[in-house]
């Protein structure tokens, strides 16, 4: 993955591509550590082409446009942990939606649960089952995925 400076434009993130940064992408990465990367790469994007920022001497080039992609716009319902999915798609979900967004979540016995982290505790179950959900110390656990950090409302 990595960071992108470009030129400003009237459509949305289509002007020339002036630089780039790359990065890493662990297996286990999660958005606040992405964000981090993230972080660290526009500061070395912004060393390495500040002299010509300056000079006015950075150029760049057109965006490939068989490249682009676009996403959906997120909705509160896209954190939703549900029967369907697998372990493996509830551990991304947890990774993917933590600090800084909203969190995954379930809802059980009207309370809705935030899950900020967790992992896979029984690898031999693929698939997520509400019905082996047991009683932790502040809320339910299922039994297959460990919550490590969560809230209740």
């Amino acid at each position: 993955s990595g960071v992108t400076m470009f030129e400003l434009s009237q459509n949305v993130d289509s002007g020339d591509v002036m630089a780039a940064e790359s990065f890493e992408v662990d297996p286990d990465e999660t958005a606040t550590s992405l964000y981090g990367k993230a972080s660290k790469a526009h500061v070395a994007l912004i060393r390495r082409t500040w002299p010509e920022l300056i000079e006015g001497t950075l150029r760049g080039q057109p965006q490939d446009e068989t490249k682009v992609t676009h996403w959906l716009q997120r909705r509160p319902a896209d954190g939703k942990i549900t029967e369907k999915m697998t372990l493996k798609e509830i551990d991304r979900l947890v990774r993917a939606t933590t600090r800084p967004y909203p969190g995954a979540f379930l809802v059980v016995d009207s309370k809705k649960l935030i899950i900020w982290s967790g992992k896979i505790v029984d690898a031999a179950r693929s698939q997520f089952d509400i019905g082996l959900l047991v009683r932790g110390n502040l809320c339910f656990e299922p039994s297959d995925y460990q919550w490590l950090e969560y809230d209740t409302s």
